[in-house]
């Protein structure tokens, strides 16, 4: 018999003066696993990390209850955790303030981490709870609404389990897989099928009974036939009383065939694999031109205010793990000076530099190689990073992206870059992507390099 766990999913707290971390090691026969028909490997349901983050951060943050209500935000997955005999899971958290906790549930394969999720846990003052007129929908879902209204139902064998749970895997799950299919159907092919790649927040208002009404209809400016189709859904009681909302959940496309594969951890690898270069259709081109020093000229610069820019990562929660993946620590340091020196001479276009590479096993990397500039962020190199996150998010089969420097530099750039960026929304791409991405720290990181790798935390590989 197993010992007293905190939670069906957190079995114990493994925290440490500097970290706060929950593991759990499963017999693989809990309902929340998913059996693959043909291996019988069993990957843990996606439903099951939304309760892991949301059961760990209430446990960290004890006395809140009743007073508060959890949202998740910018979640994003990664591979599922694969069952194996002893095999741990765990969830480490970072609080960053008193509303805003960071997430990341990781396990080890073969000595190597594998990150299956990251997010954030906010808390907020608890409000009135949302209604919804569940007869009104019955009846213009009749009508022909563009909208799915399901119910759903736990089975008599875990009708036990309903109290132990807030957001319960199996209700989750459930609602998630009828509204795939119901995308699925709506797009009319059958060769393709949706799976979940992340969500914009989930609000978690009451405890799920055993009996849900799930409400999903496309989120705005989302659209059947999209590869990547965007759903808000609402799981009420009878009464219509919601306890969860969920907001743009990412329905990924992808042929059946691909996603009926056998699951294999992909990891970074020990041996650099032969990358195969990705094309991407940079607007502009042309030669680098240093030319003669100008003079140069100043000018006060103020820095803008990021807005809306997800920090997905904790803080070193797990760099130790992953020290022998590259060598070298780079020197971080922030430009002391609001001063920014410029020249309109020479300005040109420039040669791409930014590449993008298929590591294969949907491992994809992203080179930032500007070595004339020191790898200096310039318009032209943003909008180069742009065109290249839109590539490697179309590219079906990436699973996690690296960015990349020089080895003497990351990526450098002052206040002026740093707004640049701001204004092109760069940050807010590389936080929004859809995979994990990872800075591959090496060489130096000033201004806006170190800014940059603020989404990523900067603890991805050094």
């Amino acid at each position: 018999m197993r010992n007293a766990v905190l939670h069906p999913l957190l079995h114990s707290n493994t925290s440490d003066l500097i970290h706060q971390n929950y593991s759990s090691v499963f017999t693989g026969n809990e309902f929340f696993f998913d059996h693959h028909e043909i291996s019988g490997q069993k990957n843990l349901k996606a439903s099951v990390y939304m309760e892991m983050a949301r059961a760990a951060a209430e446990n960290a943050l004890p006395g809140r209850q009743g007073t508060t209500m959890m949202e998740l935000r910018h979640m994003l997955l990664g591979q599922p955790f694969v069952f194996g005999e002893n095999k741990k899971v765990s969830i480490a958290l970072l609080a960053k303030n008193n509303e805003q906790t960071d997430f990341e549930i990781y396990s080890l394969h073969n000595g190597e981490l594998v990150v299956h999720c990251q997010g954030q846990v906010y808390t907020r003052p608890l409000a009135a709870t949302p209604k919804l007129d569940v007869a009104k929908l019955r009846q213009q879902h009749a009508q022909g609404a563009q909208w799915l209204l399901t119910d759903i139902e736990l089975p008599a064998s875990l009708q036990n389990s309903q109290h132990d749970f807030m957001l319960h895997p199996h209700i989750v799950d459930r609602a998630m897989r009828a509204s795939f299919s119901w995308v699925q159907e709506m797009n009319f092919d059958g060769n393709k099928q949706y799976v979940l790649s992340g969500l914009e927040s989930i609000g978690i208002l009451l405890a799920c009974p055993k009996e849900v009404i799930a409400w999903a209809r496309l989120a705005n400016n989302s659209k059947f036939g999209d590869n990547v189709v965007y759903l808000d859904i609402d799981l009420c009681d009878h009464l219509g009383n919601v306890c969860a909302r969920i907001i743009r959940l990412a329905c990924n496309q992808e042929d059946i065939t691909e996603a009926n594969k056998v699951f294999e951890q992909t990891v970074l690898p020990a041996k650099p694999l032969e990358p195969k270069q990705v094309p991407v259709a940079f607007k502009q081109q042309g030669k680098i031109s240093i030319g003669t020093p100008e003079p140069q000229y100043f000018r006060q610069t103020e820095t803008k205010k990021l807005t809306s820019i997800s920090l997905l990562a904790p803080d070193e929660v797990v760099s130790q793990k992953i020290d022998k993946a590259t060598s070298g620590i780079p020197t971080i340091s922030l430009p002391d000076s609001s001063l920014e020196s410029f020249s309109s001479e020479n300005k040109t276009d420039v040669q791409p530099s930014v590449g993008l590479f298929d590591y294969g096993n949907g491992v994809f990397s992203m080179r930032i190689e500007a070595e004339e500039l020191n790898n200096t962020l310039s318009e032209s190199m943003i909008d180069q990073l742009l065109q290249a996150l839109e590539t490697a998010q179309r590219n079906h089969a990436v699973k996690v992206l690296i960015l990349n420097g020089t080895k003497h530099a990351f990526l450098n750039g002052g206040r002026s870059q740093y707004n640049a960026a701001v204004d092109k929304k760069l940050f807010q791409a590389i936080s929004s992507f859809p995979y994990p991405v990872i800075a591959a720290m090496q060489g130096d990181a000033t201004g806006t390099g170190f800014f940059g790798g603020r989404p990523l935390r900067c603890n991805g590989l050094r």
